[in-house]
């Protein structure tokens, strides 16, 4: 004889919901076994980002800065994203060479900024770097100007490497200015208080004057811009020529000069 079992508990699959668990139940009729319920939590929304965040950099330089394409700048105090090898190009003269550092773009991204000033600019340095919302930042960089220098100043600074910022995102520059205040070849104002330039000041035409740091301290090198190719002959505070460097020939690369700063042009 053939027994019968009751079908007490047909196949069902039942939803239950309790405040925000939910509960589900399979009832299994055949072999008369009864699964225990499973109870899961719906994923949480992720909580709002708190802005704004501060995002550290580094600076980023090849072992030869003199590399860098300055011509492509444009000069408008911006700052230009670059996330691809491709773009680099348009900024790194022979990009590639190992003289660079790798840089992976996948993670990672260059800021290359640069900007014009009113006076010539001493120092230059970027403080700091601020994510405002998802795909707004802001960058500040302070310049120290010095007071006699009359002249409007192209500058930039070390490209700056952060993590992968996407290349849609707005970076406003912020740019500070202060005054430094310090004695040039042991005077305030080397235009005026220095002899031998002041004279060349007041009788020379078409002629821009530079500002340098080299090894020795403080030098001045004396442009004629007439002349093709131009060249800058370059003198020491107390007005000795040393040497010249501009066109194809740089005679004065012993004397590690390290910085050019513009301070007056003589139309």
């Amino acid at each position: 004889m053939k027994r019968h079992i009751k079908n007490l508990f047909p196949t069902t699959k039942s939803v239950v919901k309790k405040g925000t668990i939910v509960i589900l139940c399979t009832v299994f009729v055949g072999l008369a076994v009864i699964n225990g319920c499973e109870e899961y939590t719906p994923k949480e929304p992720d909580p709002p980002i708190d802005y704004p965040i501060e995002i550290p950099f580094t600076e980023y330089s090849p072992e030869t800065p003199g590399w860098w394409r300055t011509g492509n700048l444009n000069y408008d105090n911006t700052v230009i994203i670059i996330n691809s090898n491709e773009e680099m190009e348009n900024y790194a003269a022979y990009w590639g060479n190992p003289h660079y550092p790798e840089i992976d773009f996948s993670t990672h991204s260059l800021l290359i900024v640069s900007g014009t000033n009113d006076l010539g600019v001493y120092e230059k340095e970027a403080k700091s770097l601020w994510q405002l919302s998802s795909d707004k930042y802001e960058l500040t960089v302070e310049l120290q100007q010095l007071h006699y220098a009359k002249f409007p100043n192209k500058w930039y600074i070390s490209p700056l490497l952060v993590e992968k910022i996407d290349s849609k995102s707005n970076i406003k520059l912020n740019v500070t200015t202060s005054i430094v205040e310090m004695k040039v070849c042991g005077v305030d104002n080397p235009l005026t208080d220095l002899p031998w330039l002041k004279e060349i000041t007041e009788t020379s035409h078409r002629l821009m004057i530079f500002q340098h740091t080299y090894e020795d301290g403080i030098g001045f090198s004396l442009l004629n811009t007439s002349l093709i190719p131009r060249v800058h002959e370059f003198h020491n505070c107390e007005g000795i020529f040393l040497c010249s460097f501009g066109g194809n020939e740089n005679y004065c690369s012993h004397l590690k000069i390290t910085s050019i700063i513009p301070l007056l042009e003589i139309k």
